[in-house]
Formats: C-alpha cells, sequence, structure tokens
C-alpha cells in the first residue's frame, strides 16, 4: 500500500506535494467515495476550484451509467493487493460537459485513513479519432459491397476481398436495409472475388440471406470457386440457396433472355 502518512505525506512533505500539483495527470485521493485530496490538474477535469471539490462525493463527477464499474474498481482496489487494471469512464463537469477518461487505482493510506488514489487522463481526442476511424471503416465496407441493380427487379452484390466477421457484421447491417429500398425480387450474391470463407463468415451470409428472405426477395449465390466450395464443404457449410457458376447463368435461371 502507498503512503501519504507521516514523513511522506502530502500535507507535510512540501516538496512531494509540489511534484504531484504539476503532474499533467489528474489526481484524486478519494476515501468511502468522499474527496479528501485533489491536484491542480484533477480540478481542471471536474471544473471546479481545489477548495470546493474537498469532501464531495466522487460519484457526483462520474457519468451515471459508470457508477457500478467505478464501484467495482474500489472494492477491488480495497480488497486486493495490487493495482486494478486499467479501466475507461465518462466524467460528468457541472457544466454538463463529459470527458472520455482512462483511470489507474491504488490503494493507499492517506493521513492513517485507508483510501484510493485514482490517476485520471484525458481521453476525449483519441476517442473521438476513434469514432471517426470506424466511421470511416464503416463506409469504405459499404463502398466495397454495393448492390448494383443490373435489371428491373433484380441486383447483384459483389462480395470482394477478404471478409472478416466485422465487415460481415456490416453487411447484415446495411444489406437488407438497402435491397429493400431498391424494390427487387432477385438478389445475386456474387462469390468470384472472395478471398477467404470461414464458419463466421458463412454463419453471417446465411443470417444475410434469411432476413433478405422474410423480405420477400429471392437470393441466388454464384461464383463460388472450387477452393472455397471445398472449403465449405470441409467447414460443414451448407447453404441452401441456389447456386450458379456465373452472373449470365443465375439471369438464364431468372428468366433473362437475350
Amino acid at each position: 500500500m502507498g503512503s501519504f502518512n507521516s514523513d511522506s505525506s502530502l500535507e507535510e512533505n512540501q516538496a512531494y506535494k509540489q511534484i504531484i500539483e504539476r503532474l499533467v495527470e489528474s489526481i484524486i485521493v478519494h476515501s468511502d467515495y468522499i474527496i479528501v485530496y485533489i491536484n491542480q490538474s484533477g480540478a481542471d477535469l471536474l471544473g471546479e476550484n481545489k477548495e470546493d471539490l474537498i469532501g464531495r462525493h466522487l460519484l457526483d463527477f462520474i457519468r451515471d451509467d459508470f457508477h457500478e464499474q467505478v464501484k467495482a474498481l474500489v472494492d477491488q482496489v480495497m480488497n486486493g493487493d495490487a493495482p486494478a487494471e486499467t479501466s475507461e469512464q465518462v466524467i460528468k463537469r457541472p457544466d454538463g460537459t463529459t470527458i472520455d477518461v482512462e483511470v489507474n487505482c491504488n490503494k493507499v493510506d492517506f493521513a492513517g485513513t485507508r483510501a484510493v488514489q485514482s490517476v485520471f487522463r484525458d481521453i476525449t481526442d483519441r476517442k473521438e479519432t476513434e469514432k471517426s476511424l470506424e466511421t470511416v471503416l464503416k463506409e469504405i465496407n459499404e463502398l466495397a459491397s454495393p448492390v448494383v441493380p443490373i435489371l428491373e427487379g433484380i441486383a447483384v452484390l459483389p462480395l470482394i476481398g477478404s471478409i472478416e466477421t466485422e465487415r460481415a457484421q456490416q453487411f447484415l447491417d446495411h444489406i437488407p436495409a438497402k435491397v429493400a429500398e431498391l424494390n427487387i425480387q432477385w438478389l445475386i450474391l456474387d462469390f468470384s472475388g472472395i478471398i477467404n470463407l470461414d464458419t463466421y463468415v458463412a454463419d453471417y451470409l446465411f443470417k444475410i440471406n434469411e432476413t433478405i428472405r422474410l423480405l420477400g426477395i429471392q437470393t441466388i449465390i454464384t461464383g463460388m470457386r472450387p477452393d472455397l466450395a471445398q472449403v465449405a464443404t470441409q467447414l460443414g457449410i451448407k447453404f441452401n440457396i441456389k447456386t450458379f457458376g456465373s452472373v449470365p447463368q443465375a439471369l438464364h435461371f431468372i428468366g433473362v433472355r437475350g
């Protein structure tokens, strides 16, 4: 357990106190969730004066949906011998704004009282960057799998490249709505550009097929290469969908001539 007691007390050791005060990280020491010490960075993070924060309840500054997580974290620190794992939480400031933070907690002795030292780091910019990347990836996945109308009532979904689980989930999220907008009766799933096929991807494709069928749209698979067919057989994947070697063959089956 760390100590703020006796010679190393924040109140008595001015040199140590100055170091803590100058840290960029926000440091809050709390006992039974009551704030007993906070450095200037911490006060800036919470958006109030240091003096006004002493004696306040820590959870007043944590967004409600993170309260149980914080309680579990504090309980883990107080009843364990090692620091808790880093967690992500959201600070709720008096002005209503929120700040995404990363938190590390340690058990300390503050003036003879068992307490928790929490070190908060503002990760708002990082979270915004992550959200932006997620949006970009989502848009890329949508562009990489366009539903292409080719004739009245018929569209093709060309599946191209390596399809990972996340991308397959994007298909499930967006393709049914897209085909419903197009008012089609037939959707051709063209496998000729797929690099990989595994049970996870096959499961998502099966779910897409079932969802589309519930919309009254018939599906056909084309372009199932021998290597993909062999993998499907080895994995025990069964597509209960009409299958053809090429898009023209599928169109001929639908009744398109010429």
